[in-house]
């Protein structure tokens, strides 16, 4: 299940390179791809602790990092959904 949600975790192609090789095969609008993004978040919150080994296994670590280093080098910010405002 963490593979499946670590490939929405990570840059949106139209936005520029991504740090990550697994692409989605769907093609989403920012607002789409940003919405999935922070559900797949919501979602690995939840269940790394649970499956640490499968995080692990995945690099889940670094792949959240790259994203994070993705999006800072990229002047994204954090969307204030993501916070529940």
């Amino acid at each position: 299940m963490l593979p499946a949600l670590f490939t929405y975790v990570k840059a949106n192609e139209a936005w520029g390179p991504s740090p990550l090789t697994a692409v989605p095969t769907r093609d989403w609008t920012a607002a789409q791809y940003e919405e999935i993004q922070l559900l797949a978040l919501s979602v690995l919150c939840t269940l790394a602790p649970m499956m640490i080994d499968d995080y692990i296994a995945c690099h889940g670590g670094t792949r959240l990092l790259l994203m994070l280093d993705w999006c800072i080098s990229n002047g994204m910010t954090i969307s204030c959904r993501a916070v529940g405002k």
